[in-house]
């Protein structure tokens, strides 16, 4: 039987080869995260409505805003069990939920705790002097 030997010029061409599959997997790779990235998920725990919270999206049925479950979850470093113990009357999944749309919404969340933060802080400014 002979034996199989690997040139130095095989070895480059093999390489080529894999190359061209590793660019051609992170191409799929990227257009298979565009399109995630472009697909909403359902959010079943998650209402809004202008007559609760001036609109800001909370838990359904109750009025716990989803921009406090980040700022608890993302801020404080509080665990989605921890949220729970906070919170006695929500279930887990709907933590999960709630983090799941802030994920999706980042931008807009985190902007809303900026304005937040900052119009307390004008508020304390005011209230110094009292």
């Amino acid at each position: 039987m002979p034996s199989a030997t690997v040139t130095p010029k095989k070895q480059q061409g093999l390489a080529q080869q894999q190359l061209r599959v590793s660019e051609n997997n992170s191409e799929l790779e990227k257009v298979a995260c565009l399109t995630l990235q472009k697909t909403r998920t359902e959010h079943p725990y998650v209402e809004i409505n202008l007559k609760i919270c001036k609109g800001s999206p909370v838990i359904a049925g109750t009025r716990i805003r989803i921009v406090d479950i980040a700022i608890e979850y993302e801020y404080l470093n509080h665990t989605p069990d921890e949220i729970i113990n906070a919170h006695p009357h929500l279930k887990l999944e709907q933590i999960h939920d709630a983090l799941s749309y802030y994920y999706e919404n980042r931008d807009a969340i985190d902007k809303k705790i900026r304005e937040d933060k900052q119009f307390i802080q004008k508020l304390a400014e005011t209230q110094k002097g009292r």
